[in-house]
């Protein structure tokens, strides 16, 4: 159901974004994003470490894709936030954010599980399927994270909250940021809107330390946890692949 760049898309084709640092793991994710039974466009972020071989590997497989390369800043989330005018320029309106988890500092390849867990929950033909359709049907619906991967602000906010707190004042949402939830690991869908709050900050390509970086505290791991204040300023919610298949089983009773 891949939808070729040449194509014009609408709100109707699903952005897949992934972000390949890691070669290994990228084929791995690109192998799995065959599967999805809707239609849609991929658009690959990557370093110039690799850009070659994601290229070379797109062409063999005989896929049109949008790749972006930018220098390696701001792990995933950086080339996410740079991609996102392309993808809204393009017609999409809900997005797949994908990118090569690896965690090389937690041991017994548990980077690995962890980065297989959430990018099988998310791919699943029950969620794949009907993705844009629950956004349409569930006006309230901003955000679905993998489920075990949901994490309240306030337990693990860490060392970033003093940051997230900062850019909360920042894009105006004077709620109660500490119950909010954020994915850990940053792999979801979304609305494509739901990040203008953060994209109007202006936040600069120098904002972002340079690797090698902190396990924590960088302004990647408070934009990750900050992506949930967006979902928030918004009005709507974050949820998890679990409640989603609960909600479109209640739809097919």
């Amino acid at each position: 159901m891949h939808v070729k760049t040449s194509t014009k898309e609408n709100s109707q084709v699903l952005a897949v974004v992934i972000h390949a640092f890691y070669f290994d793991i990228f084929i791995r994710i690109l192998e799995k994003t065959a599967s999805i039974s809707t239609p849609y466009t991929l658009y690959i972020t990557t370093h110039q470490g690799i850009a070659q071989e994601v290229s070379s590997h797109m062409k063999s497989l005989g896929l049109d894709a949008h790749i972006e390369v930018y220098n390696n800043r701001g792990r995933d989330v950086l080339p996410f936030l740079k991609v996102i005018d392309l993808i809204k320029t393009n017609g999409h309106q809900v997005i797949l954010k994908l990118h090569t988890k690896k965690s090389p500092h937690i041991a017994f390849n548990g980077g690995r599980i962890w980065c297989d867990s959430m990018v099988d929950q998310l791919l699943e033909k029950r969620i794949t399927g009907e993705a844009i359709k629950n956004f349409i049907t569930y006006p309230t619906l901003g955000l679905i994270g993998p489920s075990n991967h949901l994490y309240p602000l306030w337990r693990k906010g860490g060392i970033n909250m003093p940051k997230v707190k900062e850019l909360a004042k920042k894009i105006d949402n004077q709620g109660d940021i500490s119950q909010l939830f954020f994915v850990g690991g940053t792999m979801f869908y979304a609305r494509v809107n739901i990040f203008d709050p953060l994209l109007k900050l202006d936040i600069k390509n120098t904002d972002f330390e340079e690797e090698p970086i902190p396990l924590d505290g960088t302004l990647a791991h408070v934009i990750e946890r900050a992506f949930a204040l967006a979902v928030d300023k918004e009005g709507l919610e974050t949820v998890d692949t679990r409640f989603i298949k609960s909600l479109n089983n209640q739809d097919a009773a």
